[in-house]
């Protein structure tokens, strides 16, 4: 009987645990090397730590077509990807049920970007370009996107973001989403 009561117990307290928000502070640059900062707080921010990461970028001597070809390879890939059947409705889906789970605070954004294709670093502007902008009229702070469609693949520009997540409802949503049958098939054609 105790041994049961201490099951429940524990049980009980990761449920309460599970419902307490997730403080999350994102701080990026990338100027040449990337430099990413994350903290995460939480229980009353009484258990807070961090990561850093900081890469700095390749010098290239020269190109050449076959590092041309490799490059758009992995983008024309990626968007193969996205073309199984029913991903997009599960994608949909997942960031309808995030929403309720992450409360954006704050994003401060300026992002110039190049995927070294220019038809690839359209499509891309033309998906993320309505969501900036319907994001702006929820979103304390300002976010600019910047495509490059005469540069090579790059990313450059900063995010400072300020999150906070509830772990109850952000689990059960990304469970459900890995156990679809368009993840399934996705990860069988990638």
């Amino acid at each position: 009987m105790t041994f049961l009561i201490i099951v429940l117990a524990l049980v009980l307290l990761c449920v309460i645990l599970l419902c307490l928000p997730l403080g999350i502070l994102i701080l990026a640059d990338v100027h040449g090397s990337a430099d990413v900062r994350v903290r995460f707080t939480y229980f009353f921010k009484l258990f807070a730590w961090g990561l850093h990461c900081t890469r700095k970028e390749k010098v290239e001597t020269k190109a050449t077509a076959a590092s041309d070809i490799k490059r758009s390879s992995w983008v024309s890939r990626s968007y193969d990807l996205l073309q199984t059947e029913g991903l997009w409705h599960r994608v949909w889906t997942l960031l309808q049920r995030l929403r309720h789970g992450v409360q954006i605070v704050y994003v401060d954004a300026d992002v110039k970007f190049s995927l070294g294709d220019d038809y690839y670093t359209g499509m891309l502007t033309g998906l993320l370009l309505p969501l900036v902008l319907f994001s702006e009229q929820w979103v304390n702070g300002d976010i600019k996107i910047q495509p490059a469609f005469e540069e090579d693949l790059i990313l450059d520009g900063y995010l400072h973001g300020n999150l906070m997540v509830r772990p109850v409802k952000v689990l059960i949503p990304f469970i459900i989403f890995c156990c679809s049958r368009p993840v399934w098939r996705a990860r069988r054609n990638g």
